[in-house]
């Protein structure tokens, strides 16, 4: 009864940190939208960096979670 219970917490855990995963692509993907006639703003680039760390970090927590 413990394992099921182990298990059940670990799939939670483990789809929860997928979703957040999914959510982070999908916010890289909305603000990368390539201009070839203008670059992109400081400010733009600096949002999309923090973005990609927050998605190491999640890949990161995942792996945790596995292990």
């Amino acid at each position: 009864m413990a394992d099921e219970k182990g298990i059940a917490v670990f799939l939670g855990e483990f789809d929860y940190q997928i979703s957040e995963i999914d959510r982070i692509y999908e916010i890289i993907q909305t603000r990368m939208r390539p201009d070839v006639k203008n670059p992109m703003p400081d400010e733009l680039v600096e949002s999309i960096g923090y973005w990609l760390h927050n998605l190491y970090c999640a890949y990161g927590d995942l792996f945790k979670i596995v292990c």
